[in-house]
């Protein structure tokens, strides 16, 4: 008697084992299999950023998963000068019981151009507001900053002009602060990026190799365009420049300057450490052996 005198097949006793945390990080689209015991994720969703305002951020800690079948990953892409980014999503196909979650591309910043600066764009966190120097000062509703996406981020700052003055872009909104005004005092100023958000709260303290060079802070807003240009938010966010600014970092959902491109998103999926207990099955009962 193999199985101590029990009638049924041998059985096998799994020892206790543990499952390790792993952190997996989407620079670009893909797909994501989650580990035999995991059932639930901490996920960081950040769209492309906008040619202004950063992208999108949205974290959620309690994703509930299943290891059947992988989830696609999207991550958008940065939005050019004058253009919104692109969204990011985790779980684009949808698979059955499991949250899909969006996050809306950053803004774009409002044209300098024309005899009157226009307003930023809507986005995860809106874009600056524009400006001229050819048009006299009619404060900031002629040029507000874009508004930001309720829980993803915040609104760009507004842009100023007035004749003979050179027109001072508003800063574009970041995660975690609204943009900054332009100003006009004794010396036009841009306004600067507002700042992103860290998360290593959830995924660990930086630095860590799936952060990046911005060490965990994400979606910063680009500066504003001007001579006396903004400096570009924590998170990614670019500067902006006399003529233009520069890009927002890849991979953060960076606003670039106004007048420059914004820097594509990125997706963190973390699993937690899980411990497996010792499993034994059960034996068969008398009616299963005889059927």
């Amino acid at each position: 008697m193999a199985n101590g005198g029990i009638i049924g097949p041998v059985q096998t006793v799994t020892a206790a084992s543990c499952q390790a945390e792993i952190i997996t990080g989407f620079n670009s689209t893909g797909t994501l299999t989650t580990q035999p015991a995991t059932t639930e994720i901490s996920v960081l969703v950040v769209a492309g950023g906008g040619g202004g305002g950063a992208g999108g951020f949205r974290t959620n800690c309690a994703v509930p998963v299943s290891g059947a079948s992988p989830y696609t990953i999207s991550v958008g892409g940065g939005g050019s000068a004058g253009s919104n980014g692109t969204n990011s999503v985790f779980n684009s196909g949808g698979s059955e019981g499991t949250t899909m979650i969006t996050s809306t591309a950053g803004g774009a910043g409002g044209n300098g151009g024309g005899p009157v600066g226009d307003a930023g764009s809507a986005g995860g966190s809106g874009g600056g507001g524009g400006s001229s120097s050819t048009a006299p000062e009619t404060g900031p509703t002629a040029n507000a900053g874009g508004s930001g996406t309720c829980g993803q981020g915040n609104a760009g700052g507004f842009g100023q002009h007035q004749p003979g003055v050179a027109g001072q872009q508003g800063g574009g909104g970041g995660a975690g602060q609204t943009g900054f005004n332009g100003c006009i005092p004794a010396t036009p100023t841009s306004g600067d990026g507002g700042d992103g958000s860290p998360v290593t709260s959830i995924f660990g303290s930086a630095p860590q190799p799936f952060y990046g060079p911005t060490n965990g802070v994400y979606s910063g807003g680009g500066g504003g365009m001007g001579c006396n240009a903004g400096t570009g938010g924590t998170g990614g966010g670019g500067n902006g420049g006399c003529s233009g600014g520069t890009a927002g970092t890849t991979n953060t959902g960076g606003g670039g300057g106004n007048g420059a491109s914004g820097g594509p998103g990125v997706v963190l999926v973390k699993e937690a450490a899980v411990s497996i207990p010792a499993q034994a099955p059960g034996v068969w009962d008398m009616n299963t052996v005889y059927e």
